[in-house]
Parts: C-alpha cells; structure tokens; sequence
C-alpha cells in the first residue's frame, strides 16, 4: 500500500500526518470531500479507498478484507452511488 492510508485493526483509514500542500489548496473542497466520505458505511470506505486510492484490483481488495469480489463490486457501486448523491446535492442546478 502507499502512504495515503493505513489499516489498523483491520480497518483502512486515511493517514492523518499526510502534509497538503499545493497553490490555492481547496480547504472548503477538502473538508466536503472528507464529510463525504465520513457518511460511507466503514466498509463502503474501505473498498473505496483501497481501489481508488491504493489502486488494488478487486480481487486484491477482496482478499486484503477477506470478502468475495461481489461484495467488494457491491460496496464500491454503493459508495460511488451515494457520493455522486452528495455531490449532487452540494451542487444543484
């Protein structure tokens, strides 16, 4: 895994001691981007981040949470489904 997140006690969590920085870093799009993701279920997040953060295929997400590969398609569908829902609502037309 890279150094976006780290698991501990079987759980994926994002590192808190990852330094942001950038020009014109997005602190009011960071902090949406966290809520977000805060209002996954805990496994939601974890397959979410591990395939899109840490770029494991399915079949490595779902041997690192001893789950099958349709339960990591299900999470992950549900979590896209439910963040684009958010991002819908944040940004009406």
């Amino acid at each position: 895994m890279n150094s976006q997140v780290r698991v501990e006690r079987g759980r994926v969590l994002p590192r808190a001691d990852i330094a942001l920085s950038g020009k014109g870093f997005d602190r009011i799009h960071l902090a949406r981007t966290e809520r977000a993701l805060r209002s996954l279920s805990i496994e939601q997040r974890e397959v979410l981040l591990l395939v899109a953060v840490e770029q494991l295929s399915y079949a490595q997400t779902a041997k690192a949470l001893a789950i099958s590969i349709k339960t990591v398609m299900s999470r992950l569908s549900q979590a896209r489904a439910r963040l684009q829902q958010l991002a819908g609502a944040a940004n009406p037309i």
